[in-house]
């Protein structure tokens, strides 16, 4: 994966920020690999990354957006129609096993089924 500078501080491969003391390494007993170019302080923020996929446990479903995290099942129309690219696709499975919830694992692991099924 080629990295592109997006500044003098930092990279940014994809939608991953990456600090400029963070360096690609290719190691012979690991392989590629993220390393720590200089000595690093506490508290530094070195990667950000969006998240491919994400569940909300069962006991905070409902009580927070499942697509931004924020206060309510849903928050707002945007966050709705943002989450339905995922949503429309374990909708049918989790009301088939009603009145069971399927756990935050197997909603997981759709979710991260369905996104495979859009890279292809």
């Amino acid at each position: 994966m080629a990295a592109s500078s997006s500044s003098a501080s930092s990279l940014q491969w994809g939608k991953i920020g990456v600090s400029s003391q963070l360096e690609v390494r290719e190691r012979e007993a690991w392989g590629r690999g993220v390393y720590a170019a200089t000595a690093l302080s506490t508290g530094l923020e070195v990667m950000r990354a969006e998240p491919l996929v994400h569940v909300l446990s069962n006991d905070v479903r409902g009580q927070l957006c499942d697509f931004c995290l924020r206060e309510s099942q849903y928050c707002s129309k945007t966050c709705q129609r943002g989450d339905w690219r995922f949503h429309k696709g374990e909708c049918g499975g989790i009301a088939r096993a009603q009145p069971h919830s399927p756990t935050p694992l197997a909603r997981l692991v759709v979710r991260c089924l369905l996104v495979d099924a859009e890279v292809r």
